[in-house]
């Protein structure tokens, strides 16, 4: 177990009283949510978790906006601007400042960049700034990210992210875990995926199922002239899951030219500010770490971690959005 665990296991009688104060916390604040919950018209789709860290919730976003847009449908994504400075709702585009939208914005409208993107520090207000900026309603769907603890709009398909790597102490909500309330009553989802499972995925009749296993792993390090990683490298990210990265990265590297020499963790959705590249060091960093980075490297010495699911996983996954837009049409 990690250092951290075993000292929320050491001091269990201390935080334990202080996890069920703020569980209370959260369920009072979800139930003051829900009295004016409004209804934005296109189907909602809301991907969360309960726990902090990375999960694979933006992956799962990603893969979610992929398949919509591959039935025709024209997702619209709804950011938070965490950790931005963004004061009131705004468009995302690709030249926007990533401290002023946030990385989860940037990163997903500089993957799609015809995909529109709404960031700002409040979710419902957001979707509602949203929805007046639709062209096509029939075409729309709402894809909102990091949704499961906000409750002021209808959401039509709820996806709830579990990173099944985690200790069990993390169900606990804070501080003792790092579950963000009590996760046996928040709201109850469509489709449960467990990322990093053990178990053998789901096949074929996925197309009606209520939980999904994952696989989350790394497929390539490279430049972003795809020049693949070779030598030694500083790992270096502000991932909440920083250690899940560090295993994954040393997995990948077994069988390849590559090597970790050290690691360098910023907090979780670090700006970086006050990071200082060393010359002639190669360095690797997440997708979602990219925007601020490339500016303190040298030209050359950046790598990215790609990751993927399993084919497996996606075909599952498609299935089951299908199907929930055939049963509307019934």
């Amino acid at each position: 177990m990690k250092s951290d665990t075993w000292f929320r296991l050491i001091l269990f009688p201390l935080l334990f009283p202080l996890s069920i104060f703020y569980g209370i916390a959260a369920l009072i604040n979800k139930k003051i949510s829900a009295l004016n919950q409004v209804v934005l018209g296109p189907p909602v789709f809301s991907v969360g978790n309960f726990t902090v860290g990375g999960t694979g919730k933006t992956p799962l976003v990603t893969t979610l906006v992929e398949i919509l847009i591959s039935i025709d449908k024209e997702p619209i994504l709804i950011s938070k601007s965490y950790k931005a400075s963004l004061k009131i709702p705004a468009e995302v585009f690709a030249d926007s400042n990533v401290k002023t939208v946030g990385d989860e914005a940037l990163l997903l409208k500089t993957k799609f960049p015809n995909l529109r993107v709404f960031s700002g520090p409040h979710k419902t207000k957001t979707a509602l700034f949203a929805s007046s900026k639709i062209i096509d309603p029939l075409a729309t769907v709402f894809v909102v990210d990091d949704g499961a603890q906000h409750h002021g709009f209808y959401k039509d398909f709820k996806i709830h992210v579990w990173d099944m790597s985690q200790h069990k102490i993390d169900l606990f909500p804070f501080p003792l875990g790092k579950a963000r309330e009590f996760w046996f009553l928040g709201e109850k989802s469509d489709l449960t995926i467990l990322n990093r499972s053990k178990s053998k995925e789901v096949g074929s009749n996925a197309a009606i199922a209520k939980v999904l296993r994952a696989h989350y792993s790394v497929v390539n390090i490279s430049s972003q002239k795809n020049e693949d990683l070779q030598g030694e490298f500083v790992l270096v990210s502000g991932l909440g899951n920083f250690h899940q990265l560090e295993r994954s990265v040393d997995e990948f590297c077994d069988n390849k030219q590559c090597k970790r020499l050290k690691s360098v963790q910023g907090k979780d959705h670090d700006n970086f500010d006050w990071f200082k590249a060393e010359v002639d060091v190669n360095y690797v960093c997440t997708e979602k770490d990219l925007q601020k980075l490339k500016d303190k490297v040298m030209v050359g010495r950046l790598f990215v971690v790609k990751s993927e699911f399993s084919e497996v996983f996606k075909q599952s996954f498609s299935r089951v959005i299908v199907n929930f837009f055939k049963k509307g049409e019934e």
